[in-house]
């Protein structure tokens, strides 16, 4: 009896994690198609597949490769604070979507460099809101950092006009790089 208990439980608790996962990508797949994306792939595996900021220093924790790095990108282009999170659950979600603003992108330091005719997003989701997120043009060639821009294809300058970068970096990472963990 006892066993079959457990295991209608734990049946429950697989249902229940799997329709959430569904839940959270229906929302973000909805949400780009009301923005004018038509989503051509969901990218299944990003390096980063969660995150939440915490109150504890968690700099001794071990944490995927590269992901306070990725995390940063993300949130440069963001125009409100990651501290406004603290305590919640950040998902994200990647995509390559087309009628993209950054489909016809054209690098203004090198005319040879320039979008493919799509461009791959990072969705934001929080409790089942899409809090923000990143695109960057798929390229006709690979590049050490890749361009990054806000959803709507805005450039760090453009979302924090006035900002310097290198403060901007320097206050990120002092303020939220070892409170981040990862899930």
């Amino acid at each position: 009896m006892n066993l079959t208990k457990t295991i209608l439980i734990l049946l429950l608790v697989f249902i229940v994690i799997g329709c959430s996962e569904e839940k959270t990508q229906d929302i973000a797949e909805k949400y780009l198609a009301e923005q004018g994306y038509e989503v051509i792939t969901t990218i299944e595996s990003p390096a980063v597949s969660s995150f939440t900021l915490v109150e504890e220093d968690v700099s001794d924790e071990k944490k995927p490769m590269l992901a306070g790095t990725i995390v940063k990108r993300m949130w440069l282009v963001q125009e409100q604070e990651l501290k406004d999170y603290k305590g919640e659950k950040i998902e994200v979600k990647q995509f390559v979507v087309e009628n993209h603003p950054l489909d016809d992108w054209v690098s203004e330091y090198d005319e040879t460099l320039k979008s493919v005719g799509e461009t791959h997003v990072t969705l934001l989701v929080v409790d089942g809101d899409v809090i923000g997120g990143t695109s960057a043009p798929g390229l006709n060639r690979s590049v050490a950092g890749n361009p990054q821009f806000s959803l709507d294809g805005k450039t760090f300058e453009e979302v924090h006009p006035g900002k310097s970068y290198t403060v901007w970096s320097d206050d990120w990472i002092e303020t939220y790089l070892d409170y981040i963990k990862y899930e």
